[in-house]
C-alpha cells in the first residue's frame, strides 16, 4: 500500500528530464546574449585603450619633439633627435632625472660643469640596493644617450683609464692575463679598445673570448687560441668546473667570517645596466671569507661564485642579505668611494691538454695596505 505506480514514475521523470533540458537551454540562451554583449563590452575597451595609447604616443612625441637639450659644446638637439640617432626610441620619463636637468640649467646659465653625482635620498626600495645615503648612478636606458649627447665638448678625466695589461702565460691553445680595471674585456659600444682587440694586435693570430670579466673588474682572464680550445673552455665555464676566486674590499665591517650568500638575481630594466634581487631571478650562489679587516672599517673578503650571473658578486655584497655593503669603488651599486673598483680576479684553474693548469695574481698597486 501506498506505492505509486511504475507508469506514473516514469511519466513524471520524463518531464522532470524534458523541464531540465528546457531550463538548461533557457539559461544557455541567456549566456550566449550575456556573453555576446561582454564582448561587445570587450571590444569598445580595446578599442579605447588602442585610443588612449595612440594619443598618449602622439603626445609624447610631441614632448620630445620639443624638449631641446645642450651640451658643452653649445649645440642643441630634441631628445627625440638624440635618440633618432642611436636607433632608437625614448621611454616616456625620459629628461625627468635630475643630472640631466642639472647639467642643461648650467648649460643654459653659462656655467660649467665640474663634478656631478647623484644620491638616493629617502625610503629604501624593493631591491634594497637603493639605500639611503648611497650613490646612484643614472640608469642607461633614458639617460645614458642624453649624457652621451650633453657631456660631448666636456674635458672629462677618466679616473680608471687603464694601464696596459699584463701577459702572464700563453702556449699554443691558450693566453692567460691580467685585465686592468677600466678595461672592457671584449668590444663594446661607446667604450675605448678592449682586451681582446689589444690581444690581436699584439700576438698576431687568433684570439677567441671565452669568458668575461666586468670592466671595472682586474684580474685573470683565459683566452683560447684555436676554436677547439674555445669549446673546451667554455664548456668548462659553462658546467662550472674551473675554480674562480676573487678579492674584494667592501665599504663596511663584515661580522661573519665566513659563509654562502644565496639570492636570486634579476635584471633592473628600467636602471639598466644594474641588476637587483629578486625571488623570481635566476638562482645565484657565493661563498665568501673575511681576510682581513682594514684601519678604516672596511673589510677584505674572498669571493668564489658557484654560479656566474652578471654583477653577481657587486649584487651579493651590497645587498643586505647579503654582505649588506658595497664593494669599494662600485657606485653602480652604492659605494660612496669614487676610486677604482676594489675587485679583483685573484685565482684562476682550469683544465688543458689534461693537466690542471692554475695561476694566481697579486693585488693591484692601488690596493689598500692596511
Amino acid at each position: 500500500a501506498g506505492r505509486r505506480p511504475e507508469e506514473e514514475l516514469t511519466k513524471e521523470s520524463q518531464f522532470e528530464k524534458a523541464e531540465f533540458r528546457r531550463g538548461r537551454k533557457a539559461l544557455e540562451a541567456q549566456v550566449d546574449k550575456a556573453r555576446c554583449e561582454l564582448n561587445g563590452l570587450e571590444e569598445k575597451v580595446r578599442a579605447l585603450k588602442n585610443e588612449m595609447k595612440n594619443r598618449s604616443d602622439i603626445l609624447q612625441k610631441w614632448i620630445f619633439d620639443q624638449f631641446i637639450l645642450h651640451n658643452a659644446s653649445g649645440e642643441t638637439k630634441t631628445i627625440t633627435e638624440i635618440f633618432a640617432g642611436e636607433g632608437i626610441v625614448a621611454p616616456g620619463g625620459t629628461g625627468e632625472c635630475a643630472g640631466i636637468k642639472l647639467l642643461e640649467y648650467a648649460y643654459r646659465n653659462g656655467l660649467k660643469p665640474v663634478e656631478i653625482g647623484e644620491f638616493w635620498y629617502g625610503e629604501t626600495l624593493g631591491d634594497g640596493l637603493r639605500t639611503h645615503g648611497r650613490f646612484h648612478p643614472s640608469c642607461s636606458s633614458k639617460c645614458g644617450p642624453l649624457l652621451r649627447f650633453m657631456l660631448q665638448g666636456l674635458d672629462i678625466e677618466d679616473e680608471n683609464a687603464p694601464k696596459n695589461y699584463s701577459l702572464i702565460y700563453q702556449d699554443r691553445d691558450v693566453v692567460v692575463v691580467e685585465k686592468p680595471s677600466g678595461m672592457l674585456s671584449v668590444p663594446g659600444k661607446t667604450v675605448g679598445k678592449s682586451l681582446l682587440e689589444y690581444l690581436q694586435e699584439d700576438l698576431n693570430g687568433d684570439i677567441l673570448p671565452v669568458h668575461r670579466l666586468d670592466m671595472d673588474t682586474s684580474g685573470l682572464m683565459v683566452f683560447a687560441r684555436n676554436a677547439e680550445t674555445q669549446a673546451e673552455l667554455g664548456r668548462q665555464f659553462e658546467e662550472r668546473t674551473t675554480g674562480k676566486t676573487y678579492v674584494a674590499v667592501v665599504d663596511g665591517n663584515v661580522e661573519k667570517d665566513s659563509g654562502e650568500i644565496c639570492l636570486g638575481i634579476a635584471p633592473d630594466w628600467e636602471n639598466r645596466p644594474r641588476q637587483m634581487v629578486s625571488a623570481d631571478g635566476r638562482q645565484a650562489r657565493t661563498i665568501f671569507k673575511v681576510s682581513r679587516h682594514l684601519s678604516d672599517g672596511r673589510t677584505e673578503v674572498f669571493l668564489k661564485p658557484l654560479t656566474g650571473r652578471t654583477h653577481q658578486l657587486r649584487v651579493h655584497c651590497a645587498h643586505p642579505e647579503g654582505l649588506g655593503h658595497p664593494i669599494s669603488g662600485d657606485r653602480l651599486y652604492g659605494s660612496k668611494k669614487t676610486d677604482a673598483l676594489l675587485l679583483h680576479a685573484t685565482h684562476l684553474e682550469f683544465d688543458l691538454r689534461s693537466e690542471r693548469l692554475s695561476f694566481d695574481s697579486p693585488r693591484p698597486s692601488y690596493w689598500p695596505e692596511n
